[in-house]
């Protein structure tokens, strides 16, 4: 996909995605191929999946490829990492992703140690069984986990439990920000456990060290436009050699705005 990657620039190490998430609204209209297309003429090669919209995984994957784009990483909620990991694997496959992510541990009003403790020997087992099986088990930051803990946050404590390989990491900047930790002290601090980013922007002015992992989908802004160093985290992630960025934008009208963050990279390379 090098060559159909020349159309974006961007200054970072890797490849440039786009999280399909993202218009999930569009596709919730049932224009699924005309979406994708879409997605192909801004340049994008690689995906990242969340969910096939009611179509049978081979169904999706089909018109994935014949928009000229391929599926590199998805998503898996915790529940099926707990009680079913073979039907996660037995999906990523099918959709040709090298990467699942979860997005969300499940907690009661505010997340705690108990959580983080309920969640490594889950994460451990389906990142074990996903190692074997080809593929890396990555956990995307949410915000809530950059609490105090013991001498470090959650995160740390969930970081130091887990073993590089069975579990990594997908940095969400957004919600590395919103819940007050720091994007490039994050890389520095663990190396090579974060193959893939979510590039996403904040609303100046939006309340940071939330522990919710919760914000309005309109605080999501077009890259540049808001309170995040997005060239220092480039920058920092081309360090540590991220493999994947995947551009996240919740914004209800982000296909307006996903092509001038596009124009923004571009303006930094």
């Amino acid at each position: 996909s090098a060559a159909a990657q020349e159309t974006i620039k961007y200054p970072g190490s890797g490849t440039l995605g786009l999280q399909l998430y993202s218009l999930r609204h569009l596709f919730e209209k049932g224009d699924v191929a005309g979406t994708l297309e879409m997605v192909r003429r801004w340049g994008f090669a690689d995906v990242e999946a969340a969910g096939t919209y009611k179509l049978p995984i081979p169904e999706f994957v089909s018109l994935v490829n014949k928009a000229g784009l391929r599926i590199v990483s998805t998503g898996a909620d915790f529940g099926s990492l707990e009680n079913d990991v073979a039907r996660v694997i037995k999906e990523a496959q099918a959709l040709g992703a090298a990467q699942v992510m979860c997005a969300w541990i499940p907690h009661e009003k505010r997340f705690s140690r108990r959580d983080v403790d309920k969640a490594v020997p889950v994460f451990t087992k389906a990142g074990r069984a996903m190692r074997d099986a080809g593929l890396r088990l990555l956990y995307h930051t949410h915000g809530y986990e950059f609490q105090p803990d013991g001498d470090g946050t959650f995160f740390d404590t969930l970081a130091k439990s887990t073993e590089a390989g069975i579990l990594d990491f997908q940095m969400d900047v957004f919600w590395v920000v919103h819940g007050g930790g720091s994007p490039v002290e994050l890389f520095a601090k663990y190396p090579g456990r974060f193959p893939s980013t979510h590039l996403k922007d904040i609303r100046k002015g939006t309340k940071v060290c939330d522990p919710t992992g919760n914000a309005p989908d309109d605080t999501s802004v077009t890259l540049g436009d808001g309170m995040i160093d997005i060239p220092g985290i480039l920058q920092a992630a081309s360090k540590e050699g991220v493999k994947y960025h995947f551009i996240e934008d919740e914004h209800p009208k982000s296909e307006d705005q996903i092509p001038r963050s596009l124009k923004y990279l571009a303006s930094l390379s």
